[in-house]
């Protein structure tokens, strides 16, 4: 779940067989920065910090992200705004 700008979003990525999970907070706020920076929409922004999150949990080196993991799956993490 994510709050921007009084709307609520709920953020699901995919099942992945987790190797390590360490640094993967890291890497989600490092996904936020670089989605920002790059001028992605709020629903982009936490699609791409999910990837990189998720990409990190599945490596055994702690905080070691890969483009092509990152880049594969997104077309699997939905991004769906919460509405009361």
């Amino acid at each position: 779940m994510a709050g921007c700008k009084g709307r609520i979003y709920k953020v699901t990525p995919p099942k992945v067989n987790a190797v390590n999970p360490v640094g993967s907070g890291d890497s989600f706020v490092a996904g936020i920065a670089v989605a920002i920076e790059r001028g992605y929409s709020i629903e982009e922004v936490l699609r791409y910090a999910s990837a990189c999150g998720t990409a990190n949990a599945m490596e055994k080196e702690t905080g070691s992200v890969q483009r092509k993991v990152v880049e594969s799956l997104l077309k699997d993490i939905e991004v769906t705004e919460v509405v009361d």
